[in-house]
């Protein structure tokens, strides 16, 4: 069944409660009116090792293909798919929780969102909360999709 709303057109319900987002399979997703970003990804992985792909400027690079230099440290700057994205980390709490200040090269000058990464052991998995707020209007569609194509689809693939 087709849904509307938040998921958009490409997003169809194959189970009670899971969703399939252009063939990422979320407990819950989409786009919101306050310019934000929500994505939740289930991950044959730890907790441990989907923050450690995230964080870990070699393995973030060989998921992404791109160069990644991704500092540990609150406060820390940030940067993936070699300088087209950069940012700081704004809080660290390993394996569980990631938020940053983000922007892309391409998005109005000085302006960033927030990216928070919420990490929660699933079964044998993890389940990854993610949510963007603050993306450029004219650029959520393109980030929203570009998420699920540069990230939770590579890591899937990674992990």
């Amino acid at each position: 069944m087709a849904i509307s709303g938040r998921f958009g057109s490409e997003a169809k319900r194959d189970a009670p409660g899971l969703v399939s987002i252009f063939g990422v399979y979320a407990l819950s997703g989409g786009i919101n009116m306050a310019n934000q970003i929500e994505q939740t990804i289930h991950f044959d992985a730890t907790p441990h090792d989907v923050y450690e792909t995230l964080m870990d400027s070699g393995k973030h690079a060989v998921m992404t293909g791109a160069a990644a230099d991704i500092s540990r440290d609150v406060g820390g700057p940030i940067k993936a798919w070699g300088d087209y994205i950069i940012g700081e980390n704004i809080e660290l709490v390993p394996d569980t929780k990631i938020v940053q200040r983000w922007r892309a090269a391409d998005w109005p000058y000085d302006h960033y969102s927030t990216a928070t990464f919420e990490l929660v052991a699933a079964g044998d998995g993890t389940d990854l909360t993610f949510k963007q707020k603050g993306v450029p209007p004219e650029s959520v569609e393109d980030i929203t999709q570009g998420w699920i194509d540069s990230y939770w689809d590579p890591m899937k693939a990674y992990l």
